[in-house]
């Protein structure tokens, strides 16, 4: 039977232990993946635009399937590590590659994510970036 998220507490300790590991493995995929983007930005290992728009979407589905086994306190452990390391290679998409209906998507995700989280900081430069359009 499936049993709701919230309720996981409440099932005993074996399952509470089982939930955090979960949860910090989870966080240490979501990372390397974000490492790895963050690392090939920086050292400008460019893709096709359909590569680096697959690269994007698999980053971004690995954390909302996460999101949805973990929960919330996941996606408020994860955003920052994950914002910057997309904010960055948004930033780079957009100013040098002029990739900028990636970056656009990419910004408008993170500006719906952090609004979700209710991260007004990150949501004010997203706001912004989003405002640069495509």
């Amino acid at each position: 039977a499936r049993v709701p998220r919230a309720e996981w507490d409440d099932l005993g300790a074996t399952i509470g232990r089982t939930r955090r590991r979960l949860r910090d493995e989870l966080l240490s995929e979501v990372e390397l993946a974000c490492d790895a983007l963050r690392r090939r930005v920086d050292e400008k290992r460019e893709l096709p635009a359909l590569s680096e728009w697959r690269e994007w979407t698999a980053l971004r589905a690995q954390y909302e399937a996460a999101a949805e086994l973990v929960g919330t306190e996941f996606r408020r452990l994860v955003f920052p590590k994950l914002h910057a390391d997309v904010c960055h290679a948004a930033v780079w998409l957009f100013n040098t590659r002029k990739e900028r209906a990636i970056a656009n998507a990419m910004f408008r995700w993170l500006l719906a994510e952090a609004e979700a989280l209710e991260d007004a900081r990150l949501a004010g430069l997203q706001r912004g970036n989003v405002a640069c359009g495509v």
